[in-house]
C-alpha cells in the first residue's frame, strides 16, 4: 500500500506519457491526408534529476497551450489547434 507521503512525490515527479494507440492515430492521419511530419528530441530534459520530467511537461503543457493549442481529453501528451481547414498535432512523448 502506499502511503500518502510517497503519493504526493510520485505526483510531484509524474509528467505523463503518449500511448502506443495515439501514436498510431497520428500516424494514420499523417499518412491518410498526406500531412507533414516533424519530429525532434531534446537531449538535455532530464539532466536536472527526478523532478525534470515533471517540470520539463509543465513548461511545455504552459507554452504550447499559450499558442492556441488544447489537449485532448482521452491523452493529455496530445495537442491540437484548429485553424481555419488546418489541424495541427502536437504530441508530447
Amino acid at each position: 500500500m502506499e502511503s500518502s507521503h510517497n503519493k504526493e512525490q510520485s505526483n510531484e515527479t509524474f509528467s505523463p506519457v503518449s500511448t502506443k494507440d495515439s501514436f498510431r492515430v497520428i500516424m494514420a492521419l499523417v499518412a491518410h491526408f498526406d500531412l507533414h511530419l516533424h519530429q525532434m528530441d531534446v537531449k538535455t530534459t532530464f539532466l536536472n534529476g527526478n523532478r525534470a520530467s515533471r517540470q520539463w511537461y509543465l513548461k511545455f503543457d504552459e507554452v504550447i497551450k499559450s499558442q492556441g493549442f488544447i489537449d485532448n481529453l482521452v491523452d493529455e501528451c496530445i495537442y491540437m489547434r484548429f485553424n481555419g481547414k488546418i489541424l495541427s498535432f502536437y504530441s508530447y512523448m
